[in-house]
């Protein structure tokens, strides 16, 4: 048995001042958790910070607590099983969850997905889920460098781990935006999870033979007779199929990937699945990955310094261009959007983004 539910229906309420004080006064209904500035801009309750003054007028949004909540039905089958967790893809930046009214861990970094382990934790019926964002400013000033270490602007923010645009640059105020920002998931399994997949992939000195080595992240206990089996895909047609020994594993004439311009973009999928001696699928992963060697050229042949991009043997002008955040509120963007921006970044010849 194995189940994803993507948490949704989440209320939003706020306490003036940090947490330790007051109550929510009133919940507001959002359909699935972005950052609070998002939340409050679309219930039309503040203006976007980025027009005019906004950003001055709406700067008591980082003087409150955060508070979201939502609540989710288990049943006795889900609460048998033998691993339960959450999944927090995003949360920004300093964030206290509580499970059924328990404190049962704190996070600190909004760059990373954060895990929350639930056996023992949840019962069957109703759970309420509880994530609690106080106020940054009381939080981020703590901990300051070392005298004698310097960064721009101010040394306390070298170690919260949030959005350096947050605090403010030449395209944006400073918006302390926070909250959850990614999508929240709920998982419930009896075997093993497939958390995360990685790719690694090298070239032959002729480029005609690419080994590719698989990582997988496990969560849970992988039966001893479950077998891993890879499906390959070149260009989105099936290539071949195997029971994999190792983590390691070739592809003989690879279609390699080129920059725009440069030559095709040729991307193989590699799906990895775990099967148990029955013939049941535990859990499957894919990526999709291009095989190609990246070499940065700093010395010609005289020994003069010199800066090119070599790619699968071939010199490449790397044409490209600096990537300002879209937004100074990461949870608002779509997938979407970014599909477009990257778009006209190919329409402008681009090759490269930093």
């Amino acid at each position: 048995m194995k189940k994803r539910i993507a948490l949704e229906n989440w209320e939003l309420g706020k306490i003036d001042g940090n947490s330790s004080a007051g109550e929510v006064e009133e919940w507001i209904s959002i359909d699935k958790p972005s950052d609070v500035h998002t939340c409050l801009i679309d219930k039309g309750i503040i203006q976007d910070p980025i027009f005019g003054f906004a950003s001055d007028e709406t700067r008591w949004v980082e003087k409150c607590t955060w508070i979201y909540r939502c609540s989710f039905l288990l049943s006795k089958e889900d609460i048998s099983q033998k691993h339960l967790s959450l999944l927090f893809e995003g949360l920004d930046t300093y964030a206290e969850v509580y499970m059924n009214d328990v404190r049962v861990s704190t996070f600190e970094n909004m760059f990373v997905e954060h895990h929350l382990q639930l056996d023992g934790l949840v019962q069957s019926g109703k759970n309420t889920l509880v994530v609690v964002f106080p106020p940054f400013h009381e939080i981020y000033g703590k901990k300051e460098l070392p005298e004698g270490f310097w960064i721009n602007y101010s040394t306390e923010r070298a170690y919260a781990r949030k959005a350096g645009y947050n605090f403010g640059w030449d395209w944006t105020p400073s918006v302390m935006t926070v909250g959850i920002w990614k999508p929240v998931e709920l998982c419930i399994t009896d075997s093993v999870v497939i958390r995360r997949l990685d790719v690694q992939s090298s070239l032959s000195d002729d480029y005609t033979v690419c080994t590719v080595k698989l990582k997988p992240l496990y969560e849970g206990v992988c039966p001893e007779d479950a077998k891993a089996i890879i499906k390959v895909y070149e260009n989105e047609k099936f290539l071949f199929q195997k029971e994999l020994i190792s983590s390691e594993f070739t592809i003989n004439n690879a279609l390699l990937w080129y920059p725009r311009e440069a030559g095709e973009q040729n991307l193989y999928t590699v799906q990895l699945s775990l099967v148990s001696s029955s013939g049941e699928l535990l859990d499957s992963a894919a990526r999709t990955f291009g095989v190609r060697r990246v070499e940065f050229i700093t010395e010609d042949v005289d020994g003069r310094k010199m800066f090119l991009t070599r790619v699968n043997g071939r010199d490449i002008f790397s044409k490209g261009a600096n990537w300002v955040p879209v937004s100074n509120r990461p949870g608002a963007v779509s997938d979407e959007y970014y599909d477009e921006m990257l778009r006209l970044v190919e329409q402008a010849g681009m090759k490269v983004i930093r």
